[in-house]
């Protein structure tokens, strides 16, 4: 119960920073981009983790239906998501580039969205290729 309150509430906490935001840059001539964070682990979801892979998951649905939306409004408003995947990898499970990911590794995939002005409405994942693994 206490974990699906939570994630509830920071559903709704990210929910109403990403539309106050959009509401200003749709107003703005230049428009603006917002990166939403999510977890990585909705691409696979786990037994036990049902509540959380379903809230998670929430947030690229977000950020690609916000870049719908806003593109219509303004279409230089972008909306993306980085789907993380730096937890210290498992007995089981390895990255392919052969190392857990660092915060700095999420942070470039950040850079990356806000800077290019052509991508928009993509969900991507930094997790080493854990994903393929």
């Amino acid at each position: 119960f206490f974990s699906s309150r939570r994630r509830h509430t920071r559903l709704q906490g990210d929910w109403s920073s990403d539309v106050c935001s959009s509401d200003l840059m749709v107003r703005q001539a230049e428009g603006g981009a917002i990166v939403v964070v999510a977890d990585e682990a909705v691409l696979r979801p786990a037994p036990g983790r049902a509540a959380a892979v379903a809230a998670g998951a929430a947030l690229p649905a977000i950020a690609r239906s916000l870049a719908v939306e806003l593109a219509a409004r303004n279409p230089l408003v972008r909306v993306s998501a980085v789907l993380s995947g730096i937890d210290v990898p498992s007995d089981r499970r390895r990255p392919l580039v052969g190392r857990a990911g660092t915060p700095g590794d999420v942070a470039h995939a950040v850079l990356f969205l806000l800077d290019n002005g052509f991508v928009t409405g993509v969900c991507l994942p930094v997790d080493g290729g854990l994903g393929l693994a």
